[in-house]
């Protein structure tokens, strides 16, 4: 399935590297390692928000086996561990400063903390040394910062994240071509394109997102074989 990329799907920004980034101690205290994502401090608590609300529309339940692929600080994975029951949550990332950080927030905090969720750090997307297979998995605004050769590693990797008919929530995929997926098992089920195709009553300026930003298109893909 090939996607249609309006104008208004290319990006409005240079894909950044995360790689070089560093969190300091001081950085950790205030706070200061939001400013490397959209919408900063400011907006850090709905957009990460979002992203639990999002999987919660696409089915996911709080028995859930869950990766969360490019964590980070947790924007997003602090939301997401409190929802799903314990020992449900995996995030992985290959900036070991954020997975310190995520570590250590979780650390922190009983409410996250009392979950267990599972942290790594992992380079080249090697999921085959995940420590289980989830039943679903947000890749969120991750990929568009990568190179096309991450890209390609990431496709060829993706079924060893998943169990069998798992799927994988791709944000800001305006780059994708169907040609891109050579496993034969990885299957594109869905392209939502706006936000009513994930709510009817959705409007993402309630969660932070200005009218000029798109976080679309979004595609599933499910583990079909």
């Amino acid at each position: 399935m090939d996607i249609i990329r309006p104008f208004y799907f290319m990006p409005d920004f240079i894909p950044r590297d995360y790689s070089s980034v560093k969190v300091s101690s001081s950085d950790f205290e205030n706070q200061a390692y939001k400013r490397y994502f959209g919408g900063g401090s400011a907006k850090w608590e709905l957009r990460g928000a979002f992203q639990c609300y999002f999987l919660e529309k696409m089915g996911m339940q709080i028995f859930s086996s869950f990766l969360d692929i490019g964590c980070g600080p947790l924007r997003g994975g602090s939301h997401i561990i409190k929802y799903l029951n314990a020992d449900m949550y995996q995030g992985v990332d290959y900036n070991a400063d954020f997975i310190d950080v995520a570590r250590t927030t979780v650390e922190q905090n009983p409410s996250l903390k009392i979950k267990k969720p599972q942290f790594q750090v992992l380079q080249n997307f090697a999921f085959e040394q995940l420590a289980k297979r989830c039943d679903f998995a947000l890749v969120f605004s991750v990929l568009n910062h990568c190179a096309p050769a991450e890209k390609t590693l990431f496709f060829e990797a993706l079924p060893h994240a998943l169990r069998p008919l798992g799927r994988v929530y791709i944000t800001h995929a305006y780059w994708f071509e169907s040609t891109m997926i050579s496993a034969e098992s990885l299957t594109v089920t869905k392209v939502m394109t706006k936000a009513h195709d994930i709510a009817l009553d959705l409007e993402l300026s309630d969660w932070g997102w200005e009218e000029s930003e798109s976080i679309f298109p979004i595609l599933e893909l499910t583990l079909t074989g």
